[in-house]
């Protein structure tokens, strides 16, 4: 019997999770290193539970939309004295 990778898998690769969100396989590779998604190392292979990834998007998306947000200006250049700042009053939750 052979094995056939599939989006269906219940772990991902990189690239499978690159492809499942549109987005590149260096980003990915660049948030799990910075343990920004929900990610495990086994040796040197990243990989993904696509149920984590699927509720990390989730809230990602509700935090997009949260109505009570607060957005404060501040943002430091040479030519600019001004500063960006974005202020949450709910933290994301992490798992």
């Amino acid at each position: 019997m052979e094995w056939k990778e599939d989006m269906t898998d219940t772990w991902l690769t990189v690239k499978e999770v690159a492809q499942y969100l549109k987005l590149s396989p260096d980003l990915i590779y660049k948030l799990a290193q910075q343990g920004k998604i929900p990610a495990s190392k086994v040796g040197t292979a990243w990989r993904f539970r696509r149920e984590k990834i699927d509720r990390w998007m989730e809230a990602k998306e509700k935090r997009i939309r949260r109505p009570n947000r607060q957005v404060v200006a501040e943002t430091r250049t040479k030519k600019s004295p001004f500063r960006v700042a974005i202020c949450d009053p709910e933290p994301l939750p992490i798992e």
